[in-house]
């Protein structure tokens, strides 16, 4: 949070105690009134001269503890201040919290360092000091109270200190020694989102319910990928972080189409991120990576013995993820630009232990938050405190939701757990990946797979990396100077460097066989088919070969070309047109005829039919209204149906308009015929209706909607007898047993498995008493129950 101005802090401060540090600053006469004191407090605070005398007052441990708060921008919780100076040694375990109670704990303290100074003490010396202050009561603490040198809920170095201060030393540990390096390649990234995007546009790629790719879909990907991957039996697409991590990105690049309804992504024809400069796709990809929440770093902490459910790798990341990710990015930042100072090259080595300690003194909490456990601990009464091991550990109780219970007791293990481990995450998958660093281990490695080995000691930014993160010259990507060659036997080579938008025109007509440097397609008349399904035709195909080969077609596969073009036009499929029906073909005659409507008219398509242009539709009509013609126009199936037919007892047909809309015809067609005398319902119309599915309620249902006056009721009693609508039934003789009562029958049944066989309960819940018994077996069970005394009755 952000501090409050220093005149509130002073106000919240016992004034006595303002005056031991007044007095501490050199002040002989003291003023009176508190409200004096923290004016010239207010004067003092930010001079250099004084801060200078109060630094070199300090006592080593003390120097070490500014030091250590230097590195965190705002004010920190007294708590978490205290835990890093127990962590770090520079102060030792105390028995007693400065602020009155014991800690609670399921174990003992922590054992006492004499040779070092309490966190009390410490705290105390720099308050004195006038280099750092104070804020905000505890909540054991009266309304009224003022805080002391015992501190408050928060600490902080005030603006005007820090501004004054020497820069707080960075320790590094030694350069660990690299001698085998993993080079990241934003251009392998990036032609890799090319292919999964080619392999999902020759075939929609399939999810499971799960939200994980199918088996065989993640195979027929892994196999087509630059950095490959054999998928083992038993796999799932989570097993293989790359390929999950490059489906990902895609579809929130939207490079991929998630189809909700049938659970498949789809390719667009062409996405808009696959025309764009390399780099500027190195950018998006970056972006899109760093603030999202669709992936998360997190489930590399579960522990071998857990699980996560598919739920959960799928799920969005919790919200603090994407800020976490941010910070190890900017400590990398700030850390690779030292590194590159002290090593002057601009490929600079940082040690992975380096930003592991950085983040540990300076931001604790950039992950996993103490708050919400501190609260907690509040909550039901206990004093939470750093120094012991406490009933609500952070790695159970924090804003993330997310429960590592093994690291309870044990805050050293809970952060080489998590955040050591989301750390390392972030560098060898993400950055990694995209092709923004380096990875160095110590000694020879074998890479199994896409997934970085462990080990890792160092990362070093790539060019790209440092024109990301460092805002460093932005690399060229050469794009030109590779080839296209259309060979006779119909094959054709793309030669790197080349352009993934020249690709993906290639994949728009051909049909991709290899992603070797040399990337082949074919080209056949399926593929090209696919294009002109598209809009491409045959001679643009043609065109933009020739342009970007520099050369003309072979001459057989510009013949075979202009052949597929000829045989595709022989028919056309055209969307959004209209359809003007006439009662007579004189009227066509007359519309044809008519210079005004050649542009709106297409063709003729029967006597009494043209198809229309659909935006000259509303003209057409108007010009109808105008000759004296009352055409009547549909627009959708629902309102042309309504009130468009008359329907008599024997199922004949009339229609309201002389041309009835094509939508009647096809609501008509599923349970009507046509005879001599015109359109009816005939018993053999039902019977092959109710062969196809449709129920004779659905008939009706048809029906009321489009009759004028309704359908008659003789009518719809044929109708449901064609369509056998009250199913079959069965006539039976039963023969009923009465018994005294159902305790009587129940007993019987339960007693005596040879009478149980023939007596079967009638509505036994109803308490009747009554069994049913089949006729042949009426003489066995009347004997049974004559020998176990039963009266029987006739």
């Amino acid at each position: 949070m952000t501090p409050p101005l220093l005149a509130s802090a002073l106000d919240e401060f016992n004034s006595n105690d303002l005056g031991y540090v007044l007095s501490g600053a050199g002040v002989v006469n003291l003023p009176k009134t508190k409200q004096a004191k923290i004016e010239l407090w207010l004067e003092l605070v930010g001079d250099p001269d004084r801060i200078r005398r109060a630094l070199a007052k300090l006592t080593p441990p003390s120097r070490r503890a500014l030091e250590l708060l230097q590195g965190i921008d705002a004010d920190v919780r007294t708590e978490r201040f205290r835990s890093l100076l127990l962590r770090t040694g520079v102060v030792t375990a105390e028995e007693m919290s400065p602020y009155g109670g014991y800690s609670s704990s399921r174990k003992a303290p922590a054992k006492i360092d004499p040779s070092k100074p309490s966190f009390s003490e410490t705290l105390e010396e720099l308050l004195r000091s006038g280099l750092i202050w104070t804020h905000t009561l505890s909540e054991h603490m009266p309304s009224n109270a003022r805080l002391s040198f015992d501190g408050g809920r928060f600490v902080y170095i005030p603006r005007e200190v820090a501004q004054h201060l020497p820069p707080a030393p960075i320790k590094h540990h030694p350069l660990p020694a690299v001698t085998q390096t993993l080079e990241g390649s934003a251009r392998t990234c990036q032609r890799d989102l090319y292919l999964v995007w080619s392999a999902s546009r020759e075939t929609p790629l399939q999810l499971t319910n799960a939200g994980l790719l199918r088996v065989s879909d993640l195979k027929r990907i892994a196999g087509q990928l630059l950095m490959a991957e054999d998928i083992a039996k038993g796999t799932k697409e989570s097993d293989y972080r790359r390929i999950f991590f490059l489906r990902r990105l895609a579809t929130e690049l939207n490079v991929l189409d998630f189809n909700a309804p049938a659970n498949l992504l789809e390719a667009p024809a062409s996405p808009n991120f696959i025309s764009q400069a390399p780099p500027q796709r190195v950018r998006l990809s970056f972006q899109c990576w760093r603030d999202g929440d669709w992936w998360n770093e997190l489930l590399a902490t579960m522990g071998s013995s857990t699980t996560p459910s598919n739920a959960l790798l799928v799920a969005p990341a919790p919200a603090g993820v994407a800020s976490a990710r941010r910070v190890v990015l900017e400590t990398l930042a700030r850390l690779a630009q030292q590194a590159e100072r002290e090593q002057r090259t601009p490929a600079a080595w940082v040690a992975v232990d380096d930003i592991n300690d950085y983040l540990r003194e300076r931001n604790d909490e950039f992950l996993v938050d103490r708050a919400t456990a501190e609260q907690r601990a509040r909550g039901y009464g206990y004093r939470y405190s750093y120094s012991y091991s406490s009933l609500y550990s952070p790695y159970e109780y924090n804003s993330l939701g997310w429960n590592w219970a093994g690291y309870q007791n044990n805050e050293e293990a809970g952060w080489n757990g998590v955040e050591r481990v989301f750390l390392r995450t972030v560098l060898t998958e993400g950055l990694y990946w995209l092709g923004l660093v380096d990875l160095g281990y110590p000694a020879p490695v074998t890479v199994e797979s896409s997934a970085a080995p462990p080990d890792l000691v160092a990362v070093r930014l790539t060019d790209m990396g440092r024109w990301l993160l460092l805002d460093g010259p932005q690399p060229e990507v050469p794009e030109e100077g590779g080839r296209v060659v259309v060979q006779p036997n119909f094959r054709i080579f793309a030669f790197d460097p080349i352009s993934d938008a020249v690709l993906a025109r290639l994949d728009g007509f051909a049909s991709r066989q290899n992603a070797e440097r040399a990337i082949e397609y074919e080209l056949s008349r399926d593929s090209v088919y696919g294009a002109q399904q598209t809009g491409q035709s045959g001679a643009q195909i043609r065109a933009w070969l020739e342009q970007v080969t520099g050369a003309p077609l072979p001459q057989n596969v510009a013949r075979s070309m202009e052949e597929w073009q000829a045989a595709f036009e022989r028919i056309t499929v055209r969307n959004r047109v209209g359809w003007l029906e006439a009662a007579t073909p004189d009227l066509i005659d007359a519309l044809l005829d008519d210079p005004r409507w050649k542009r709106a008219i297409i063709k003729r398509a029967t006597p009494t039919g043209i198809i229309v242009r659909a935006d000259k539709v509303a003209n057409l009509e108007q010009a109808l209204l105008a000759a004296g013609e009352l055409p009547a126009r549909n627009s959708d199936p629902e309102s042309a149906r309504r009130a468009s037919i008359t329907v008599d007892e024997s199922g004949l047909i009339g229609f309201v308009h002389a041309t009835p809309s094509l939508y009647v015809y096809g609501y008509l067609r599923p349970f009507c015929e046509q005879t001599e005398a015109g359109w009816r319902i005939t018993a053999r119309s039902i019977a092959q209706a109710s062969a196809a599915g449709l129920e004779a309620a659905a008939i009706l249902e048809h029906l009321e909607a489009m009759a004028v006056g309704g359908v008659p009721q003789e009518l719809q009693v044929k109708i449901k007898a064609w369509s056998q609508h009250y199913g079959a039934a069965t006539v039976q003789t039963l023969t009923l047993v009465q018994f005294r009562d159902q305790a009587a029958l129940d007993e019987l049944r339960s007693s005596d498995p040879s009478l149980a066989r023939y007596l079967t309960p009638f509505k036994p819940e109803a308490g009747l008493g009554l069994a049913v018994v089949a006729p042949e077996d009426v003489a066995a069970m009347s004997a049974l129950l004559i020998e176990r005394g039963v009266d029987l009755r006739s």
